[in-house]
C-alpha cells in the first residue's frame, strides 16, 4: 500500500466527520457534547456607555469656535514599563501640554491633569476623551473643575483628530518602545 500526504484544513476534517465520510464516530472526538463558557471580547468592555457621549457636546467644540475645549490622551511606554505621558491640546490655538504619568491609574491621571492645568493659559470648556480606563475618573474631573467631560465612540480616534496628531508627532521623539521610566 502506497500512501500519500493530503493537506487539507482542520475545518474540512470535521465536516467529513459529521457527514460520516471517513470511519471515526463525532462521539469519539475530545471535546465533543461538551459545552464552553465563551469568553467575553474585551472590545465589548469599552462599546458600553461609560459617560457623557460626545454627540451631546456644545456647538462652539464641534465648529472649534471658542478656546478652551481640551482633548486628552495618553501616550503608553515600552513593555515593561509603567510610565505614560499624558497629552492635552486645545481644539483651537492648537496648543499642546504634556507631563509625565507614573502609571495610568485613575489617580495619576488626575494628578497629572492638575499639573497641566496650573499653566495652561484661559479657561477650559471641556475635555474630550476615548474610553481607556484610565479616563474612568470623568466624574472626579467635574467634579473638582466644573468641566464636562466627554467621550467619544468606541474606536474612533477620528473624533480626537487633534490630539492623535500630536500624539503622532510625540512619537518621532519618543518612538514605540520608549522606556517612560527612563525619560525626564
Amino acid at each position: 500500500m502506497v500512501g500519500y500526504a493530503v493537506h487539507c484544513a482542520p475545518h474540512t476534517i470535521y465536516h467529513w466527520i459529521y457527514q460520516r465520510q471517513v470511519d471515526f464516530q463525532p462521539s469519539q472526538l475530545f471535546d465533543h457534547g461538551k459545552r464552553h463558557k465563551r469568553r467575553q471580547d474585551l472590545r465589548s468592555r469599552y462599546n458600553q456607555a461609560v459617560g457623557t457621549s460626545i454627540e451631546i457636546r456644545s456647538e462652539s467644540a464641534n465648529r472649534r469656535t471658542e478656546k478652551g475645549h481640551l482633548e486628552m490622551d495618553t501616550v503608553r511606554g515600552g513593555r515593561g514599563s509603567k510610565a505614560a505621558v499624558l497629552t492635552i491640546v486645545d481644539r483651537v490655538t492648537r496648543l499642546m501640554a504634556t507631563t509625565k504619568l507614573e502609571n495610568l491609574s485613575q489617580n495619576a491621571v488626575l494628578k497629572g491633569f492638575a499639573r497641566l492645568m496650573v499653566d495652561f493659559p484661559g479657561p477650559v470648556r471641556s475635555v474630550t476623551v476615548d474610553h481607556g480606563k484610565e479616563f474612568s475618573c470623568d466624574q472626579a474631573l467635574t467634579k473638582r473643575y466644573r468641566i464636562p467631560v466627554y467621550f467619544c465612540h468606541a474606536y474612533h480616534p477620528n473624533e480626537r483628530g487633534t490630539n492623535e496628531r500630536f500624539n503622532r508627532e510625540l512619537r518621532y521623539y519618543f518612538p514605540k518602545g520608549t522606556q517612560f521610566d527612563q525619560v525626564s
